[in-house]
């Protein structure tokens, strides 16, 4: 996710109440920079940018009358996970009709944001799978809770269960907001919606001394 828009205050006194300039990140992770007179400073994190966390850690640094001090910050990307039922389309409900089955629904979360998400170790660009959930018996499917980072996805029913064909309503897209922080978002009645399978039955019924469907 872009770092853009972070925003570091510098202040003359420990207790940062005596502000002496910003530094604000650009795209490319670095900042403007401050001309100060050689002293000591203390620097904040005031400002995080869409995703992340506030960092509250405050760091020390002494400048010289010709030093330059380059800072180097890290933040913790803010992450939530996904909750979705399968329901039978004709009960709008996550109940299976007979014989049929909702454990066993396969679905895929793509990234749908500009910027590539990361997630165990790799990075998923736009349009990439990021996570793929399967149905239990009750039809739930959900993610850990710290699995997405804050933006746009989508989800897409990829293999209907036991019971029921492909139906209309298979896809969707949902946010994840900084204050759905370490919850599900919780997309129920929202997720596929699949009708069962249907057979018909024939009967042919036949005069039984001629065996024919005559009537005598």
């Amino acid at each position: 996710m872009p770092l853009t828009g972070t925003v570091y205050t510098v202040f003359r006194d420990a207790d940062c109440t005596d502000q002496a300039g910003r530094l604000t990140v650009k795209e490319d992770g670095t900042s403007n920079t401050l001309q100060l007179l050689y002293g000591t400073y203390y620097v904040k994190e005031t400002k995080a940018a869409y995703g992340y966390k506030v960092d509250d850690t405050v760091t020390k640094i002494t400048l010289g009358n010709t030093d330059t001090c380059t800072l180097k910050f890290t933040d913790r990307a803010i992450r939530a996970g996904v909750y979705l039922e399968k329901w039978d389309e004709d009960l709008s409900d996550n109940q299976a009709q007979g014989s049929a089955s909702l454990k066993g629904t396969t679905v895929v979360i793509r990234n749908e944001n500009d910027y590539s998400v990361f997630l165990d170790d790799t990075l998923y660009a736009k349009g990439e799978v990021v996570l793929t959930l399967t149905s239990d018996e009750e039809g739930v499917m959900k993610s850990a809770e710290d699995s997405l980072q804050c933006g746009s996805y989508s989800f897409e029913e990829t293999t209907s269960p036991s019971g029921y064909d492909m139906g209309s309503v298979i896809s969707g897209s949902f946010t994840i907001e900084p204050e759905d922080e370490g919850t599900l978002k919780e997309l129920t009645g929202n997720g596929p919606k699949d009708p069962v399978k249907r057979a018909g039955v024939l009967f042919d019924k036949l005069d039984h001394e001629l065996d024919e469907r005559t009537a005598q």
